[in-house]
């Protein structure tokens, strides 16, 4: 399988649900604007103290009070389709992969052990939703909030904006490459987990067969 066939797999659950993924984007974007925005405003309200200027800081802060209140309305209707979108991927995947799974070969099935089977199709399941509900919902509020945030900063000093410019494109190397050693220790430690549900399940169904044999610190240390 190609790396693009493996996106394409990777984000295949969104396209069953297009109305809702466009919903969450939409309110990541207005996340991101309403944060940027909000930052912005409380910037003007302090230049304002400073210079004194009562009526521009009335002024801010009701529009501050009025995009408070339409985020905090926005949420309300939101949180609704995120509970949703998780909901319809794990649907998604489980009317995909159980059917596999029920086709599969038994004999290559029953090499994986009940509980690293269990651990597989419940755990897998829900670290790959997890995982595009931090693409399509957490990643762009920070895209759309660095994107809104350099457009201020564009709008006020052209040389600052091409120095955060510099100063993101140098960052972003270094992000990515923790992030990778991130991903890989998260892997590693999915491995132990999936082994460890494996091994307790084992543990609850040998459990008389361990008792007669007298093997409970064989078992445990492994």
């Amino acid at each position: 399988m190609t790396t693009k066939e493996k996106i394409a797999l990777f984000f295949s659950p969104l396209r069953s649900i297009p109305g809702t993924v466009v919903t969450v984007l939409w309110y990541s974007v207005f996340t991101g604007f309403y944060l940027t925005f909000l930052v912005y405003i409380i910037g003007l309200v302090t230049q304002s103290i400073d210079q004194q200027d009562m009526h521009r800081i009335q002024v801010l802060l009701i529009i501050m009070v009025v995009m408070i209140l339409i985020h905090f309305t926005t949420k309300i209707f939101y949180r609704p389709t995120n509970f949703r979108i998780i909901r319809d991927i794990t649907i998604y995947l489980d009317r995909i992969y159980l059917h596999k799974f029920m086709v599969a070969d038994n004999n290559q099935v029953e090499k994986l052990w009940t509980g690293r089977m269990i651990s597989i199709m419940q755990k897998w399941v829900i670290v790959w939703a997890d995982m595009l509900m931090d693409i399509v919902r957490d990643k762009m509020v920070r895209v759309s909030t660095l994107i809104m945030a350099l457009g201020v900063i564009a709008y006020k000093s052209r040389q600052f904006f091409l120095i955060s410019v510099g100063v993101v494109l140098l960052v972003l190397p270094i992000v990515t490459y923790f992030g990778k050693r991130a991903s890989a220790r998260r892997s590693k430690v999915k491995g132990i987990n999936i082994e460890m549900d494996r091994m307790y399940v084992r543990w609850i169904m040998s459990k008389f067969e361990i008792q007669q044999q007298g093997k409970y610190d064989f078992e445990i240390q492994k």
